[in-house]
């Protein structure tokens, strides 16, 4: 048997299984989407874009979010974030001490979850967040202003804030 035909008797075998197990197809498709998708990110810019969106929860609805929760966050971008405890050009740029910094995979991960969110938000202060996304040329630049409302517990380390975009991204 040549090489081709091993190939053959293969592909056959597997479209068998797939008539037999749909769940199998099921799996086969998903796997092939997100391949597909990831291959795509650097050739398309609009698949690029739409990742970058991703990363700044801006995508057009919940369901586009999570259509691409299993497609891996890419290293690959360049994310960064800013924290001022100003509103963005209240102060000048020559006074300003805040260093941006980098973080992989979501920047707004800075104030929405773990150590950054207690770092930031623990003292109960006003907080404004500028977040920075790049990726082969394209630029995605999203402001937030973080601010205390009600205490939720009898801690007074534990603060609720209410968040507010304050630009909309630059497309």
């Amino acid at each position: 048997m040549t090489t081709v035909q091993k190939t053959v008797v293969r592909i056959s075998r597997i479209a068998d299984w797939v008539r037999e197990d749909r769940s199998l197809a099921c799996i086969i498709f998903s796997i092939s989407v997100v391949l597909l998708w990831l291959v795509l990110t650097p050739l398309a810019a609009p698949i690029a874009r739409q990742t970058m969106k991703r990363f700044h929860l801006k995508s057009e609805s919940f369901i586009g979010w999570a259509c691409q929760f299993p497609v891996p966050s890419m290293y690959n971008f360049a994310n960064q974030y800013k924290v001022d405890s100003y509103p963005p050009g209240l102060i000048s740029p020559l006074l300003d001490e805040s260093e941006p910094r980098h973080l992989n995979h979501f920047p707004a991960r800075c104030f929405t979850f773990a150590d950054g969110r207690y770092e930031y938000l623990r003292l109960g202060k006003n907080q404004w967040f500028t977040l920075k996304s790049s990726y082969r040329g394209q630029e995605l630049t999203s402001k937030f202003h973080l601010k205390p409302t009600l205490e939720y517990s009898n801690e007074s380390t534990r603060k609720q804030y209410e968040v507010v975009r304050l630009t909309a991204p630059k497309e």
